[in-house]
């Protein structure tokens, strides 16, 4: 009989994450946390903003700008996102999108917002008053 340790592993791997995923779900249900959030932390001309999603969180640091930039965000590289918000990579474009129309929505309604690599930018909206 042949044994195959890589299959075995990758079947024990998966099984692990499925199960780690259900439990997350569950604990995140019983706990009221399961719905993405933000909240908003401001200290003078610099701040941060927490993305909180069951029982995980990210903060990102805020800083007010100048000229078109009101304000911006700091964010990890695509290449650093894993290791320093304990979310898998797929997630995101997903959870930035989040941060920045949320943060949009309650903290600067008269702003566009742009995603960067390392940024969110908040800038002035531009009026075009040609008819």
């Amino acid at each position: 009989m042949e044994y195959n340790i890589q299959k075995d592993t990758h079947q024990y791997q998966k099984s692990k994450n499925e199960i780690m995923d259900f439990l997350h779900h569950i604990f995140s249900k019983l706990m009221g946390n399961s719905t993405p959030k933000v909240a908003f932390i401001s200290q003078g001309r610099e701040g941060e903003v927490v993305y909180q999603e069951g029982f995980k969180e990210i903060r990102f640091y805020m800083e007010f700008g100048g000229t078109d930039v009101v304000f911006y965000l700091t964010i990890p590289s695509a290449s650093q996102w894993e290791k320093s918000t304990g979310f898998l990579l797929n997630k995101r474009d997903e959870i930035l999108s989040f941060v920045a129309t949320e943060t949009q929505k309650y903290q600067a309604p008269s702003c566009d917002f742009k995603i960067e690599s390392n940024a969110i930018l908040f800038t002035k909206k531009i009026v075009n008053n040609h008819k």
